[in-house]
Formats: structure tokens, C-alpha cells, sequence
């Protein structure tokens, strides 16, 4: 269990911002709060601070986060201009309507993690009309604790023990098969977690995604190019269409 703490203020701090014009001044980035709930504009500078704790969506307290979180960080970059397109805090991009579909948009606390990264989403794209598209740069955190927190750990942690394994060298490549898979959810996260360890050059890789949903067969296809690297791309492509093949 983890223990816990001393809740963090998560108010809104100076500088916060929840107007119809979320963009701080080009010096700055927009600091995800640690219950997902907004947002500070803070300097660019490294601060890791703001996300050390994970707030708990039922009831508010605050825990150390699972120790596995400490071996990756968040996402932080520039957002897409487009609203269509979301990123999540490990930084795996996929249109915002796969992700924050009516499913769980209901279920506000079982579900924060998608609910709250998905209203911080139209927030941050959120422009007065007329207005000139500006960049919004962000700094992410690490999810709230609700129904997903502990798959997350379980992701993280099998390409943990993968690099634990094989090292900077690897003999064998990484796989991950995802039952149930949907959308290939949990596969992506594992991607992005690898590629965010082996940073100059991703291992090879197999991913199995069985029982894709049929009706997004195109979608994942074309993530599954987009993000296969090109050693890997005609492999993962099969691999996703016999996923599809399976669920048809």
C-alpha cells in the first residue's frame, strides 16, 4: 500500500489559468497540476517537483508515486495545433476522439485519469475566436490514482524488466501482447515507454494486439506505421493486421 502524505496545495497557484485563453508567454511553459485539474504558467527550466506526489481521484489525499514512475518522465513538448490530436502524459499522440469516447467521459472519478488529461486537453486548445493559432508547450505529470493507475505501473514495468535483462545491448527483441486489445491502448504506452528508455535508437520490438475493434482497423493501422520504426514497420504492420483479422 502506498503511504500517505500530506496533501500538496492544489489550489490554483499564481499564475494559474483557467480562462478562455490558456497560453502562457513564449518564455513559459504550462505546468500540469498533480491532480489534473489545471494548470501553472512556470519558466522553462527542469522542475520535477509538481509531479512527485499522485493525488488519489476519490478522495483527494496525496501518495508517493509507484516507484516504477521514477524511472521515466512525463511528457513535455509542444502540443499539437490541431484540437483532433491528443497526447497523453507519456507523450503517445492518437486522435483525441479514440481517446476520450463517451465510454468513460461518464465516469469521473473510476476514470480521471482519461476524464481529466481529456478536459485539460480542450482547455489548453481552447482559442478566442478570431485569435492567431499560438503553440502551446506543456509539462505534463504523472496520472491520478483511479481505475487505470496500476496498468500504467504494470506497462512501465515490463520494459523495466526488459532493460533489466538485455541492457544497452539488446539480444532479443521486446514484446508485448495486449488481449482485448481495442485500439492497442497498452501497446502504444509500452512503445512510448520503450522508445523513451533507448532514446537513440528503439530495440527491436513485437507487438500482438488481439481483438481490435473492426470499425478502427484503419486508425490503428496507420498508428502502427507511424510508429513502428522503419527496420520494424512491415513486421508490426502484419502483426496488427492479424490482430484485426482475429476480431473480424
Amino acid at each position: 500500500m502506498l503511504p500517505l502524505l500530506t496533501a500538496p496545495r492544489v489550489g490554483a497557484p499564481p499564475g494559474r489559468v483557467d480562462g478562455p485563453h490558456p497560453h502562457c508567454n513564449p518564455r513559459q511553459l504550462a505546468a500540469v497540476s498533480a491532480d489534473w485539474s489545471g494548470w501553472s504558467c512556470r519558466e522553462a527550466e527542469k522542475d520535477s517537483a509538481h509531479h512527485a506526489h499522485a493525488i488519489n481521484a476519490f478522495s483527494g489525499k496525496a501518495y508517493p508515486h509507484h516507484p516504477i514512475f521514477n524511472e521515466y518522465a512525463p511528457f513535455e513538448g509542444e502540443l499539437p495545433g490541431a484540437a483532433d490530436t491528443f497526447v497523453d502524459f507519456l507523450g503517445v499522440r492518437m486522435p483525441a476522439k479514440l481517446y476520450c469516447n463517451s465510454l468513460y467521459s461518464g465516469q469521473l472519478l473510476a476514470h480521471a485519469i482519461r476524464t481529466r488529461q481529456c478536459a485539460l486537453h480542450e482547455k489548453l486548445h481552447r482559442q478566442p475566436a478570431g485569435a492567431t493559432h499560438v503553440p502551446v508547450r506543456v509539462r505534463t505529470s504523472w496520472p491520478v490514482i483511479s481505475e487505470e493507475y496500476f496498468e500504467y505501473v504494470d506497462v512501465l514495468t515490463s520494459v523495466s524488466e526488459y532493460i533489466k535483462e538485455v541492457g544497452n545491448a539488446p539480444t532479443r527483441p521486446y514484446t508485448f501482447i495486449e488481449l482485448g486489445a481495442g485500439y492497442g491502448h497498452w501497446t502504444l504506452a509500452a512503445h512510448a515507454a520503450l522508445k523513451q528508455r533507448y532514446s537513440t535508437r528503439t530495440p527491436a520490438h513485437r507487438y500482438l494486439m488481439v481483438d481490435v475493434v473492426d470499425s478502427l482497423k484503419a486508425t490503428v493501422m496507420e498508428m502502427s506505421a507511424q510508429k513502428a520504426s522503419r527496420r520494424e514497420a512491415r513486421l508490426s504492420t502484419w502483426v496488427t493486421l492479424w490482430a484485426v483479422r482475429r476480431a473480424s
